[in-house]
């Protein structure tokens, strides 16, 4: 939530528009506002016009037109590992998390802010319950009893009922190894989902998904991490990139 802009969140994305694949952030996204027909998926191509913001001066971040929105076709699963490379590969593994935090550390919002990192090694996922999770639904579902400007009523927006943290190593020669909150919305659903329908224990379901087959050997695994706007030193991971390994078009015979 956002004094200034409400209820708002940072879509994280890449550009194709650019000679090369870049990362961009878009903020303010209103997701839950736009219509049905605009609210766009994960790895779909969407069309807009940006701004620089006046305030957020990391070089990723635009201002974004959502009246200009157009959304495009989607990387699915059906065809997701090799397009999605395309997209990526020459984004994958530029820089280290020790090297991105300690420039962003020491130069501030100038510094690169978005980044797509090969750990090392993972030596695990840390859950804990989110102790906002009562209040902040408490909160949510007050805020939401009165009808917005057209009358329109939005379903209550649930807090994440646990905190997912990596702890892991980047490339880096001299890593002493990261902690870091995983603050994919996909967390929040699952233990959502999982908690609601009582199917056995929760916290087991999420270290299943997220370390065991996410994290597995047989993933090619990499880290899109992102700092904060306040405290650019201090950086969190936004999703994870999991294809097979071998996945990479450059691996491949054919």
């Amino acid at each position: 939530m956002s004094n200034k802009y409400g209820e708002s969140v940072c879509v994280a994305g890449v550009r194709t528009d650019t000679e090369t694949p870049e990362f961009i952030r878009l903020f303010p996204v209103g997701y839950r506002d736009l219509p049905s027909s605009s609210q766009f998926k994960k790895y779909q191509h969407v069309s807009l016009r940006a701004k620089k913001g006046s305030t957020d001066r990391r070089p990723e971040s635009w201002q974004p037109d959502l009246g200009s929105l157009v959304l495009g076709d989607t990387i699915d699963t059906s065809r997701k590992w090799r397009e999605r490379w395309e997209l990526l590969r020459d984004l994958a593994g530029e820089g280290t998390t020790c090297e991105i935090r300690s420039r962003a550390a020491a130069v501030g919002q100038n510094s690169k802010s978005l980044a797509l990192i090969k750990p090392a090694d993972i030596s695990g996922v840390s859950i804990s319950e989110n102790p906002d999770f009562d209040e902040r639904t408490a909160a949510a579902a007050q805020a939401s009893a009165a009808p917005d400007l057209f009358e329109t009523e939005k379903e209550v927006l649930k807090a994440a009922p646990y905190k997912l943290r990596y702890d892991y190593r980047c490339q880096h020669r001299s890593c002493k190894g990261h902690s870091q909150s995983l603050i994919d919305w996909e967390v929040g659903v699952a233990g959502l989902k999982w908690r609601d329908g009582k199917a056995g224990d929760v916290r087991s379901q999420l270290e299943r998904k997220f370390y065991e087959e996410m994290c597995s050997r047989e993933k090619d695994v990499h880290f899109f991490i992102g700092n904060q706007h306040q405290n650019p030193g201090s950086f969190m991971v936004l999703g994870v990139f999991w294809p097979p390994v071998g996945s990479r078009p450059e691996d491949s015979l054919f």
